[in-house]
């Protein structure tokens, strides 16, 4: 099945897209006719307008299905390449019926990680030998 002109109280079946929305990766924008494409042009053009401006904020994602919700992820922010960041899906929960669950399933943090690089752990004198004999047969 083919689809609709975008052209308002058109409703013929499309047959050309919009080259420039095929360039930036704009999804649709698809006319009957070469006519029908010249007169809604002006109205049409501001998509690409509004398209650039969200992408030039950071808007995310690029190329991406118009009714989806763009997400600005830094106002501001002006993108030198291609990439964007994509949206972040909500955060999933972890089961109760996990066990052992590790200090950072709830925020990422790995605190006990961080507790364990702060601390030296003091070798004895026998210790201390072993190490100098490791060292010397590690070189």
């Amino acid at each position: 099945m083919l689809p609709v002109c975008d052209t308002p109280n058109c409703g013929k079946e499309a047959k050309f897209r919009c080259p420039t929305c095929s360039k930036l990766g704009i999804e649709g924008s698809f006319f009957c006719t070469q006519n029908c494409f010249k007169g809604y042009w002006k109205e049409h053009k501001k998509v690409h307008a509004l398209f650039e401006q969200l992408k030039n904020q950071g808007a995310a994602p690029l190329g991406g299905d118009l009714s989806q919700p763009l997400i600005v992820s830094w106002p501001g922010y002006n993108f030198t390449g291609d990439l964007r960041p994509y949206r972040q899906s909500p955060r999933r929960q972890l089961p109760d019926t996990v066990t052992g669950r590790p200090d950072y399933w709830r925020d990422g943090t790995p605190y006990s990680e961080r507790q364990d690089k702060g601390l030296l752990r003091v070798l004895g004198d026998e210790e201390q030998e072993d190490m100098r004999i490791v060292c010397r047969l590690a070189r």
